[in-house]
């Protein structure tokens, strides 16, 4: 369950299988022949190429931004560009009405922009998915027609899946795990690195003069829109961040709560529902199986990341309280925590769960000292929490 005063959630399962988006207009693909580039088996490592660029004089710190899309395209194969653009203008409240399709594996585009300053950027993009495979979205990114670092020549882009909150029984009066559909909605996703071990959004260097920015479509159908590069953000402090809001109240009667298994949405199919007979764990059932939690055991792969739509009685701050059970011995787990796609401050990438052999409710926090209070203003919020394995880097 969720509670929010302490807002509780965890129970954890389910197999899902995936349904098509409603249907798409799909113009004819620019057919001349293209063949991806073999992967750079002599790349260096995002971190070892990062320290480099740092060291000859690239900036991290800077408030240049680049916003792209298909007028900045200077060459592109295997792709083509359309109107038919799922309302594209209002999920960016613009009037830009066309946007690029990749229709199949194998397409590229070439971005073209200039720059005055030498400048590490994150790469975000728009994008719409029309595919309706298992399977996430792949791309090779490169600058200046080569790939920066290893990582760089496989990065994912995730689907969003969608599960009804109410379940079928079989004849038995056992829960069925019910169908997921697509989201049919735009997405927007900084690129991160295909297994999720860096703690943020990877970086690409500018330098001064023309730059190319090239997207090889890998794996996966796609509406591209807008393409953003800008520096990587600033995460403030939980201290600086609880200042910022310091004539806000903290709320200490709101107590809603909310069914682990009631998911606003899942990146991964994998991620399932399952069924916990402790009575504590709601609903119960003693004979029929009801799926009332979240297996664990499919809700461990760094980048998983499940999701919740909460209702905010009042502006304040609020704890949030989790039920967990956490049995793997001597291991800490991490889950990142983000608010309507957000992380609120920089403790929230690494929110840590100790092992527990019962069923715990655990108010997020540090492992010790007081746990943390969360600004929201009134309203509804998506709450998601992500599987962080980042610290298995080092």
């Amino acid at each position: 369950m969720v509670l929010i005063k302490a807002f509780t959630l965890i129970p954890f399962l389910a197999m899902v299988f995936s349904l098509s988006p409603p249907p798409l207009s799909l113009p004819p693909v620019d057919d001349q022949p293209y063949q991806v580039e073999d992967l750079d088996n002599d790349s260096q490592s995002y971190d070892t190429v990062v320290t480099q660029w740092l060291a000859e004089g690239s900036q991290a710190r800077h408030d240049l931004t680049w916003r792209l899309d298909a007028q900045a395209i200077q060459d592109q194969s295997g792709v083509s560009f359309t109107t038919d653009n799922q309302d594209y203008a209002s999920f960016r409240r613009g009037t830009e009405d066309e946007v690029i399709l990749f229709n199949h594996n194998q397409g590229f585009v070439n971005f073209e922009f200039s720059s005055a300053a030498d400048v590490l950027v994150i790469l975000t993009v728009d994008y719409y998915v029309l595919d309706t495979g298992i399977r996430d979205l792949t791309f090779a990114v490169l600058m200046n027609h080569s790939y920066p670092y290893a990582e760089a020549q496989q990065i994912t882009l995730a689907k969003e899946w969608i599960t009804p909150h109410t379940f079928a029984s079989d004849r038995y009066q056992n829960q069925i795990m019910p169908k997921a559909t697509l989201a049919t909605t735009w997405l927007r996703q900084p690129l991160r690195d295909a297994q999720r071990l860096q703690s943020s959004p990877l970086q690409l260097r500018v330098t001064p003069g023309v730059n190319t920015l090239t997207l090889f479509g890998l794996q996966g159908s796609l509406l591209l829109g807008e393409v953003y590069l800008q520096a990587q953000p600033i995460l403030p402090t939980y201290q600086s961040y609880r200042q910022t809001h310091a004539q806000v109240p903290t709320m200490t009667n709101p107590f809603n709560t909310y069914q682990a298994e009631h998911l606003g949405s899942r990146n991964s199919l994998l991620t399932r529902f399952t069924t916990n007979r402790e009575p504590r764990v709601t609903p119960f059932a003693l004979i029929e199986s009801q799926l009332n939690v979240i297996d664990g055991a499919t809700y461990q792969t760094s980048g998983q990341t499940i999701t919740y739509d909460i209702d905010v009685p009042a502006t304040g701050f609020y704890h949030l309280t989790f039920k967990v059970l956490q049995n793997r011995v001597q291991t800490i787990s991490y889950r990142r925590l983000t608010i309507n796609g957000d992380v609120p401050f920089l403790e929230a990438e690494m929110i840590p769960f100790k092992p527990n052999r019962s069923w715990q409710h655990r108010t997020l926090g540090p492992l010790t000292g007081e746990p943390y209070l969360f600004y929201l203003p009134a309203g509804t919020h998506r709450l998601g929490l992500e599987v962080n394995a980042s610290q298995a880097r080092t």
